[in-house]
């Protein structure tokens, strides 16, 4: 497969990753962030559009709790 992808950027502890969604839209800022959760191990992801202020994550989903 030869498919476009995005270029990512990650912080150092490779849990956080940045790049930037290119459409109909324009160009928007998304993050992915991993974070452990205090059960047996699992991970909680979030996605969303970056805030531009803050830098937070803006109308993101979160999945496993």
């Amino acid at each position: 497969m030869n498919l476009a992808r995005y270029d990512l950027e990650a912080d150092e502890s490779l849990t956080t990753f940045e790049f930037i969604s290119e459409g109909n839209n324009g160009e928007i800022p998304k993050v992915i962030s991993f974070a452990e959760t205090s059960v047996n191990k699992m991970y909680n992801l979030a996605f969303g559009d970056k805030d531009a202020e803050t830098g937070e994550i803006d109308g993101y989903f979160k999945t496993l709790r």
